[in-house]
C-alpha cells in the first residue's frame, strides 16, 4: 500500500527551503543549487498526484487527474516539472484555451538591506520568475497556492 503522506512531506521539505530562500535565507549561498531547490519543489509538487493515485484512501485516480487539470497552479508545476525532465516543454498542459510552450523559470535578486542593533546588515532575497503565457508570476506565490490546492484535495477529495 502506497501513502501519499511521505510525497506531501517531501513537497513540503523542499517548500520550507523555497520559503527560506525568499525570506533571503537560503540554505546554499550557490545560485544553481537554490535553482534546484526551486525545481525540486514543483517536480515533488507535481508528483504528488501519482501518489494519490496509487493511494488506496482515495478512492478515484481519475478525480485526482481532472483535478490537476482544472487548477492553473498544479499546471504550472507540471509544466515545470516536465520541462525541467526533459529539457524543454515537450507537451504543454493547456489553461483557458491557451498553451503554456513559453513558460519559463527565471531568477531574480532582490537585495534588502536590514539594521540590526544600529549596525547594518544585508542579506538577498533569491525571487524566482515564471513567465506563463504573457504574465509573469512571482514562483514562491505559485509554490504557495499549488500547496493550498493539494491540502484542500486532500481535505475533501469529493
Amino acid at each position: 500500500m502506497i501513502r501519499y503522506q511521505e510525497q506531501f512531506d517531501r513537497m513540503m521539505r523542499y517548500y520550507k527551503f523555497f520559503e527560506q530562500m525568499n525570506l533571503g535565507k537560503p540554505r546554499s549561498s550557490d545560485p544553481d543549487e537554490q535553482k534546484d531547490d526551486v525545481y525540486a519543489f514543483f517536480q515533488c509538487c507535481y508528483h504528488l498526484k501519482d501518489w494519490l493515485k496509487e493511494d488506496s484512501e482515495f478512492q478515484s485516480p481519475k478525480k485526482v487527474e481532472v483535478y490537476v487539470a482544472q487548477n492553473k497552479f498544479l499546471i504550472i508545476c507540471a509544466d515545470i516539472c516536465n520541462a525541467s525532465k526533459h529539457a524543454y516543454l515537450k507537451n504543454p498542459h493547456k489553461d483557458d484555451n491557451k498553451n503554456t510552450a513559453n513558460i519559463a523559470l527565471e531568477p531574480k535578486r532582490v537585495i534588502y538591506a536590514k539594521v540590526f542593533n544600529g549596525g547594518e546588515a544585508g542579506s538577498v532575497s533569491i525571487k524566482m520568475e515564471i513567465t506563463y503565457n504573457d504574465d509573469t508570476l512571482d514562483a514562491f506565490d505559485v509554490a504557495t497556492n499549488a500547496v493550498n490546492v493539494w491540502k484542500s484535495f486532500i481535505a475533501d477529495p469529493t
